[in-house]
């Protein structure tokens, strides 16, 4: 019996082998301040291109994900071919004035970790750097 080509099965498409989605914690450096102040930094970016943004800056004393402000969710964008991550929120801790912020990182090569900058939109590096890993 003579093979013919399975047509009706065609070969699955491949993963996005970079997945960035999932929890990612770091620290952000606000160098806009003189001292820079560092302060806790994290997002959870979704499959459906949603992200929820921590923040903590106290000024002074521990910071941490218990004590973070929790953003509104924001849209993120992955640009797959230069690994880049980039979202905008806005972030009214209730003592500061709020501020329109955007962001703009980029993967490691292992894919486990993120430094980039942050600014006030639409600018995404007058304010300071950040660092996450994926947990």
């Amino acid at each position: 019996m003579a093979c013919k080509k399975d047509k009706e099965n065609p070969e699955p498409p491949t993963p996005d082998p970079v997945n960035v989605i999932g929890f990612w914690e770091g620290k952000y450096v606000d160098t806009s301040k003189d001292p820079a102040v560092e302060g806790y930094f994290a997002f959870e970016l979704k499959a459906d291109s949603s992200a929820i943004i921590y923040i903590d800056q106290k000024e002074g004393g521990a910071v941490s994900k218990e004590n973070a402000k929790v953003e509104d969710h924001t849209t993120f964008k992955h640009l797959v071919d230069s690994k880049k991550i980039t979202f905008a929120y806005t972030y009214d801790d209730g003592v500061h004035p709020s501020a329109d912020l955007s962001t703009s990182g980029t993967l490691n090569t292992n894919v486990d970790g993120i430094a980039g900058t942050w600014g006030e939109t639409p600018n995404e590096t007058n304010r300071g750097t950040y660092t996450v890993t994926k947990k």
